[in-house]
């Protein structure tokens, strides 16, 4: 499911991973990223829940820091951190970042085992992106 939500700033962190990909000159270009790589998810969301676990349940995918002459970006892998005693929690190999309030495209998975979560995150983005 697709909405468009206007969002107060917030905290994603996560762990970030660079790039690249053939004729990716903006952000909107990125859902091409889920058709070419095959990440572990499963483990660092894990980590990231249990580390951070009075924050309410919500994962984020953040493409930034593109650069249009390479055709690399940065990709954030992270969940959402509201929770004070949660920020404390962060760790040296994480990756936080302060997202500003605006809007913001908010697609929701279906539940699946997590080794499905790839596949329907490739889905809900082909299946919004037509």
């Amino acid at each position: 499911m697709l909405e468009i939500v206007d969002m107060k700033s917030f905290t994603v962190v996560g762990f970030t991973s660079r790039h690249t990909i053939p004729n990716v000159r903006f952000i909107h270009d990125i859902p091409l990223y889920w058709d070419t790589i095959n990440l572990d998810y499963v483990d660092d969301l894990t980590r990231l829940h249990n580390t951070f676990n009075k924050s309410r349940h919500c994962e984020y995918a953040v493409c930034f820091d593109v650069d249009q002459s390479t055709s690399q970006f940065t990709y954030l892998l992270g969940v959402g951190v509201d929770n004070p005693e949660d920020l404390s929690k962060f760790e040296l190999d994480m990756y936080k970042m302060k997202m500003p309030g605006g809007l913001y495209a908010k697609f929701t998975t279906p539940l699946v085992e997590s080794s499905e979560y790839p596949k329907t995150v490739r889905d809900t983005w082909k299946n919004h992106l037509r």
